[in-house]
């Protein structure tokens, strides 16, 4: 912004997986700057996922780059910027979020409840879609990719204002 590279509210933004759980914490936190994000199979409960001792992955992630929730100090950095704790009322700037309801890395209700959130707490009238592969996992479903990848372009240019 600052180099005039690109303008405030008209920055987009996509990540997934993990990069999905840093476009969610950019989203709660500096909303404003940016026009869209994009959000795919993204880790978005990071505190409940890690404090859930049933779920698969969790012994792996625990003390790693995002940390373990049973030490005081790492709890509360966690919730500083888990996606789904950190929503607020708020403007969010238009939001589609993907997923693949066969994820065995993120289980489906981990976008499923944020979008939830998300329409309660918002306070804009920008758009919010959340797209469900039935047949996909955490990469989507393969026969799909250039559908999958069009959907979202065409998303962002119509947000941006593009005609195509």
């Amino acid at each position: 912004i600052e180099k005039k590279y690109t303008i405030r509210g008209k920055i987009v933004a996509q990540g997934g997986s993990a990069g999905g759980l840093l476009m969610g914490a950019v989203a709660n936190q500096r909303p404003e700057l940016f026009n869209t994000f994009i959000i795919e199979s993204a880790y978005l409960d990071v505190l409940g996922t890690l404090t859930d001792t049933t779920a698969n992955f969790v012994f792996e992630e625990r003390g790693g780059e995002i940390g373990n929730p049973e030490i005081p100090e790492m709890y509360e950095y966690i919730k500083s910027y888990s996606p789904y704790q950190n929503i607020k009322k708020q403007n969010y700037p238009n939001i589609l979020f993907t997923m693949g309801f066969f994820d065995t890395k993120v289980k489906y209700w981990q976008t499923l409840k944020t979008v939830a959130r998300l329409r309660k707490c918002k306070t804009d009238n920008n758009i919010l879609l959340l797209k469900t592969d039935l047949y996909g996992g955490h990469s989507g479903y393969s026969n799909n990719i250039i559908n999958e990848r069009a959907f979202i372009y065409a998303f962002i240019l119509d947000n941006l204002g593009i005609k195509y």
